[in-house]
């Protein structure tokens, strides 16, 4: 069994399992904006 940080998940479907990688990149990108407008680094 993977350690719990190498997992997603539980998913309420199988429509959020199927969707679960794209949200992952879409919150990093939102993260790393927000972490860049902190330091001063805006885009």
């Amino acid at each position: 069994m993977c350690p719990a940080r190498h997992v997603l998940g539980p998913y309420a479907s199988a429509a959020d399992a199927e969707n679960a990688l794209q949200q992952v990149r879409e919150r990093n990108e939102a993260w790393e904006a927000e972490d860049s407008r902190w330091a001063g680094e805006e885009k």
